[in-house]
């Protein structure tokens, strides 16, 4: 799917991540990315994950490699990582 939507950014530098996708996305999703977001921003993000569709947290982790990619493909894998746990400007 993310291949679909960000070809550019799968073929480069986040070929490397998509195969360590357990280091960001899974923290993400077992959490509802509580440990990511500002609590400001989690209540009206939860609010539509208890309301809207199952396919609703995939689209926020896609949201966030569209936000990041520029980012993303200027770092390395470590930047990268960081990036991920942090998510400045979110």
């Amino acid at each position: 799917m993310i291949i679909l939507i960000m070809p550019l950014l799968f073929f480069s530098s986040m070929s490397v991540l998509l195969v360590c996708f357990q280091l960001y996305a899974i923290p993400w999703f077992l959490t509802m990315f509580t440990h990511v977001f500002p609590l400001h921003k989690i209540f009206h993000l939860w609010d539509t994950l208890l309301l809207g569709n199952s396919s609703f947290p995939f689209c926020i982790g896609v949201a966030i490699l569209q936000q990041l990619r520029d980012r993303l493909l200027a770092n390395g894998f470590n930047e990268c990582i960081l990036l991920f746990s942090d998510l400045p400007g979110m």
